[in-house]
């Protein structure tokens, strides 16, 4: 994996949840990221607003960190 990888995945996918946000919410919703810094707390409301899941069941990265975005309404 290049150098500075990590940093542009993750500008990468904040874009990409800012398009959605903006074209599908009307710029309403509120963008919540979900990374390798969270608390269990913040981890538990994510799967806890998806309807199932937990931090046990991800896949790991093999050399990038797991980034989850969630849209709230």
């Amino acid at each position: 994996m290049p150098e500075g990888a990590k940093a542009t995945q993750r500008r990468k996918i904040i874009s990409v949840a800012n398009t959605l946000r903006d074209d599908y919410h009307n710029g309403r919703a509120t963008i919540e990221i979900i990374d390798d810094f969270s608390s269990d707390e913040d981890i538990a409301l994510f799967f806890e607003a998806l309807g199932s899941g937990s931090k046990d069941d991800l896949v790991e990265a093999e050399s990038t960190a797991q980034i989850m975005i969630h849209i709230l309404r």
